[in-house]
C-alpha cells in the first residue's frame, strides 16, 4: 500500500519532466527559426559567429535533455521497482490459494492480498454455512470485534439474492437505488461499517462467500478489474476448503465410529459378565443387612454396600445402553417441539448457574423420522453438559437450521456455549466410553447419544475452542 501511495507522486513528475522538455524543445526550435527569418543577412555576414551561436545553443539543449534524461531515470526505475513488487503480490496470491489444508489460515492470506490489491486496511470475509441458510463472519482485517461481532446474512436476503443472481461487484455509492430497497438490517450493515464495495465469491453457480471493503476512497476501476480477475479462484479455493474440512469431519467420524464399535462390543460383554455376579451379591447384602437389627453401625455399612452396587448397576446398564442401543420407535417428530420441552427442565438449572438461554426455530416444520424419547435423552445431556462448561454465568444458544432449500438435504440441531471450550487434546476422545473431566460422572452421557444419533443415520460433531466456547452439531438426513 506504501508503494501504491508512492506512485500518484513519481507519475506527477514524469508527467512534468516530460512537458517541460517538449516546450524547451518547441520553444528553442521556434526562436531558431524566428532568428533565421529575421536576422538572415547578419547571419550570411557573420558566419563564423553564428556558427560559433547556434553550437552554443545546441549544446545547451543537449545539456537540458541530458539532465531531463538523467532524471526520469529514477523516476523510472522507482516505478519498474513498484511493478514488480505488484507482481510479486499477485504471484503470492495465486500461488497461496493452494494452501487447503487450513481453512483460516487460507482465509486470513487472501484478505491480506485483496487488501493489498485495492489498497484498503478494513475488509472481512463471509463464509455460507453448510447448510447453505446463512453466510457468517469467518476473517476480518482492520474492523474492531465490536463492529464485526454477530454479522449474518440470510440467503434469502435481498442482497444475497442481487449477488448470487449478477454474480458482479456491488459498489454502494454507485447504486443508491439498489441499497435503498435493502432489508432494513442490510442497509444499517452498510452503513454502519461504511462498506464502499462488495464482492461476491462465486464458484460452479453457487455463492460461496462475500468480502466487503471499506476505505476512505472509492474503488478505482483498475483495482476492481484486478480484483475480480481473482475472485473466481479464491472461490473455488474456498470451496475446495470446505469440502476437504466436510470430508475430514467425515473421515474422522468414520474412525470414531468403527473405534466406538470395537468398545461397544467389549462393553457388552463386561456388562454382562458383570450383572449377573452384581445381582447375588446385592441380594446377599440385603440379605444380610435384614440379620443385623441390632447393630445399627454394621447396617449403615449394608446401606452404603446397597446403593455402591445400585450405583455399578447404573454404569452397567449405561455400557449396555451404549453397546446395544434400543431399537428406535420411528415416527414423525418435530424438532423444534423436542427441543422446547428439553429447554423447560433445564431452564432451572440454568437459571441456578446464571446462564441465558436462546432458542431459534425455523418458520417451517422441521420434521424427521425419530424416537422423541431418544432424541430428548440426547438433547437433553448435550444442554446439561453446556450448562455445566459455564459455572459463571453465559449464553448457551440452540438453533435449528435446514439443510439445503427448506430442508430438502434434512436438518441439524446446533448448541452452543461460551463456556470454557474444550482443549484440542481431549476434543477426540469425548465419545470414548468413560472418558469425563466431570467430578460426578460416568462419561456415558456422549457415548450413548452418539450410539443413538447414529442409529437414526445421523451424524454428531464438535466444534470447540479454549476460552470461546463449544459448539455441538447434531445433523439428521
Amino acid at each position: 500500500m506504501r508503494n501504491q501511495k508512492l506512485k500518484r507522486p513519481f507519475k506527477f513528475t514524469l508527467n512534468f519532466l516530460l512537458l517541460q522538455g517538449c516546450v524547451i524543445v518547441f520553444v528553442a526550435l521556434v526562436t531558431c527559426a524566428l532568428a533565421v527569418g529575421q536576422f538572415l543577412d547578419v547571419i550570411a555576414q557573420h558566419l563564423w559567429f553564428s556558427v560559433v551561436v547556434i553550437s552554443v545553443w545546441v549544446a545547451a539543449v543537449s545539456a537540458g535533455l541530458f539532465v531531463l534524461i538523467f532524471n526520469l531515470r529514477p523516476v523510472k526505475n522507482i516505478l519498474a521497482s513498484e511493478s514488480n513488487a505488484y507482481r510479486t503480490v499477485l504471484e503470492e496470491f495465486t500461488r497461496s490459494l493452494s494452501l487447503i489444508t487450513d481453512f483460516d489460515g487460507l482465509l486470513d492470506n487472501q484478505i491480506r492480498k485483496i487488501g493489498i490489491l485495492t489498497d484498503s486496511e478494513r475488509l472481512c470475509i463471509l463464509v455460507a454455512s453448510e447448510s447453505g441458510e446463512d453466510y457468517t463472519l469467518r476473517t476480518s482485517r482492520g474492523f474492531t470485534k465490536t463492529d464485526v461481532d454477530g454479522i449474518t446474512l440470510q440467503h434469502r436476503g435481498d442482497l444475497v439474492r442481487w449477488l448470487h443472481t449478477n454474480e458482479t461487484h456491488l459498489i454502494p455509492s454507485e447504486n443508491r437505488g439498489l441499497v435503498a430497497n435493502l432489508l432494513p438490517a442490510e442497509r444499517d450493515l452498510l452503513n454502519r461499517l461504511n462498506i464502499t464495495g462488495i464482492l461476491p465469491l462465486v464458484t460452479l453457480n453457487r455463492l460461496v462467500g462475500i468480502v466487503f471493503i471499506s476505505k476512505e476512497n472509492a474503488l478505482t476501476p483498475d483495482q476492481i478489474e484486478t480484483v475480480r480477475w481473482f475472485t473466481p479462484q479464491v472461490a473455488l479455493a474456498i470451496a475446495n476448503a470446505i469440502l476437504y474440512e466436510q470430508q475430514r469431519i467425515r473421515m474422522s467420524s468414520l474412525y470414531r465410529a468403527e473405534r466406538l464399535a470395537i468398545t461397544g462390543q467389549l462393553a457388552a460383554g463386561a456388562a454382562h459378565e458383570i450383572r449377573n455376579p452384581l445381582a447375588s451379591i446385592r441380594s446377599t447384602i440385603q440379605y444380610l443387612r435384614s440379620r443385623l437389627t441390632g447393630d445399627s453401625e454394621s447396617a449403615d455399612m449394608m446401606g452404603m454396600l446397597v446403593n455402591e452396587a445400585d450405583r455399578i448397576e447404573t454404569i452397567v446398564k449405561g455400557m449396555l445402553s451404549f453397546a446395544r442401543p434400543e431399537e428406535p420407535k420411528l415416527e414423525v417428530t418435530n424438532l423444534a417441539e423436542v427441543a422446547t420441552q428439553v429447554v423447560s427442565l433445564v431452564e432451572p438449572t440454568a437459571h441456578k448457574a446464571k446462564v441465558k438461554i436462546e432458542t431459534h426455530f425455523p418458520h417451517q416444520t422441521a420434521e424427521i423420522l425419530a424416537d422423541k424419547n431418544q432424541l430428548g435423552q440426547v438433547f437433553l445431556n448435550v444442554l446439561l453438559n453446556a450448562v455445566q462448561a459455564m459455572p459463571d454465568g453465559g449464553l448457551l444458544s440452540i438453533r435449528v437450521v435446514a439443510r439445503g432449500s427448506a430442508g430438502m438435504d434434512g436438518w441439524q440441531v446446533e448448541v452452543s456455549d461460551t463456556g470454557s471450550g474444550i482443549p484440542d487434546e481431549q476434543l477426540e476422545s469425548i465419545f470414548d466410553p468413560f472418558f469425563t473431566t466431570k467430578k460426578k460422572g460416568t462419561g456415558l452421557g456422549l457415548s450413548i447419544s452418539h450410539s443413538i444419533i447414529r442409529s437414526h443415520g445421523g451424524r454428531i460433531d464438535v466444534e470447540s475452542a479454549v476460552g470461546k466456547g463449544t459448539r455441538v452439531i447434531v445433523r439428521f438426513s
